[in-house]
């Protein structure tokens, strides 16, 4: 891949032909010349402006994003959930001790 740039570099310069790139290269001088072409268009292509600012994001990676978003929401609600069932357990334990030493005071 480099190597043929380097080469269509050479030939857009003028320092070697473009029979010379082909031969090079391996390949047939209209290979060589489809090669040279797609440079090109792709060169025009990323140095043509588009819109101003970020790129628009697609509908898939928009609805990629949403999804990742509510995935975080509902881990930290579990999370909050699962904190206060195992506080409510503690509590219910503790409370369950207090009334059985009431319990054992009334009775002992």
């Amino acid at each position: 891949m480099k190597q043929r740039l380097v080469t269509i570099c050479e030939v857009q310069a003028g320092t070697i032909s473009a029979t010379e790139a082909a031969e090079r290269l391996g390949v047939s001088r209209k290979t060589f010349y489809e090669y040279m072409d797609a440079f090109v268009k792709a060169a025009a292509e990323a140095l043509t402006p588009g819109d101003p600012g970020r790129p628009k994001l697609s509908d898939e990676t928009r609805k990629i994003r949403q999804l990742e978003a509510e995935k975080k929401r509902l881990e930290n609600e579990l999370y909050e959930t699962k904190a206060i069932s195992e506080l409510q357990g503690r509590i219910i334990a503790i409370r369950d001790s207090q009334l059985a030493e009431r319990e054992k005071k009334r009775n002992g």
